[in-house]
């Protein structure tokens, strides 16, 4: 695995060890059946849009493609969001993010 970044770089690959790996640290905190569907939906759609992009390179308009993009329903749409969103925010608490959250550019519908 390539190296995510370390805490304060801002820049770390986003669906390597800033999602899955460091974010299943925070699952257990979640019921159990909250953690998988985290993990299936982290697995199924956002780490493979987001596969080995720089967190500061990702801002509104991409994460907003990609929602459109989705084969799935609107309410499972603003699940994902709300899963991209919380993931985002867990990286910026442990330095893997310096950047605004680019969810935060999205409107939810």
């Amino acid at each position: 695995m390539e190296n995510a970044g370390h805490a304060g770089s801002g820049g770390g690959r986003f669906a390597e060890r800033s999602l899955r790996h460091d974010h299943r640290n925070h699952l257990p905190l979640l019921a159990d059946t909250t953690q998988r569907t985290y993990d299936q939906w982290l697995r199924l759609y956002i780490e493979p849009a987001f596969h080995g992009r720089q967190m500061c390179d990702i801002g509104p308009l991409d994460v907003q493609a990609f929602l459109v993009g989705l084969p799935v329903s609107p309410g499972t749409k603003a699940s994902i969001r709300g899963i991209l969103a919380s993931v985002w925010t867990q990286a910026e608490r442990w330095g893997y993010a310096t950047e605004r959250n680019p969810v935060d550019g999205v409107r939810r519908r």
